[in-house]
């Protein structure tokens, strides 16, 4: 008799449990409440977009592109792989397929076909590690530059990153955060959001709160 498999959350995730969940919802609760009190409407953007998305806004050569993003691959490429490899196989053995000559595909050929068939080519996507990108692409996208600018957002969500799992670092983690586009008054900005994040852990009932503030 086979033995049973023990199922547990995969490691650098966890479950959220009663009474645990009430206080997250607390929270998600507060942020909806503040953020719209100063402006803010509420986006909520795909968990997963094309690699290249993530790639160019954080970076090829940072440690989060390169080491720590769960990429996806269409299992399609595979077979494209696989048929081109078989079809040069039989080119050099001189294999030939079909009824006549029109019907003999090659490699080049085939390669061709392929990469001239939009289904076919092969896409690669990530879950996404943050979400400033998702929420900037689905600005360009759908065209908020022709609202009134600045277009005030926020969003809330699971964002993925394969780290060390450690005390108070996960995988899957959640993030709140909020994003300011269409150009503006930057530093008045920046006070705006510095003061509705205050507002949220007043809200919050948090005391002994440091802020920090950095330019990148």
């Amino acid at each position: 008799m086979a033995a049973k498999t023990k199922f547990q959350a995969i490691r650098g995730t966890r479950d959220l449990l009663p009474p645990e969940t009430a206080l997250w919802n607390h929270v998600e609760r507060t942020a909806h409440e503040v953020f719209g009190t100063f402006g803010f409407g509420e986006i909520r953007p795909p968990i997963f977009e094309p690699t290249e998305l993530f790639a160019r806004s954080i970076g090829l050569e940072t440690d989060v592109v390169s080491k720590e993003m769960y990429t996806f691959r269409d299992p399609t490429e595979e077979l494209d792989k696989i048929l081109i490899n078989v079809l040069r196989f039989a080119e050099e053995k001189g294999i030939t397929f079909g009824f006549g000559s029109d019907n003999v595909e090659t490699p080049g050929k085939v390669q061709r076909i392929l990469s001239e068939q939009p289904l076919l080519q092969s896409e690669s996507v990530t879950l996404r590690p943050e979400a400033t990108a998702s929420v900037c692409r689905a600005y360009i996208e759908h065209g908020m530059q022709q609202l009134p600018q600045p277009v005030k957002l926020y969003y809330m969500g699971p964002m993925f990153r394969r780290e060390r799992p450690q005390k108070g670092r996960y995988r899957q983690f959640y993030q709140i955060g909020a994003e300011v586009l269409g150009g503006g008054d930057a530093p008045a900005i920046d006070a705006e959001v510095i003061e509705m994040v205050m507002t949220f852990f007043d809200k919050l009932g948090l005391t002994g709160v440091e802020l920090d503030i950095n330019s990148i």
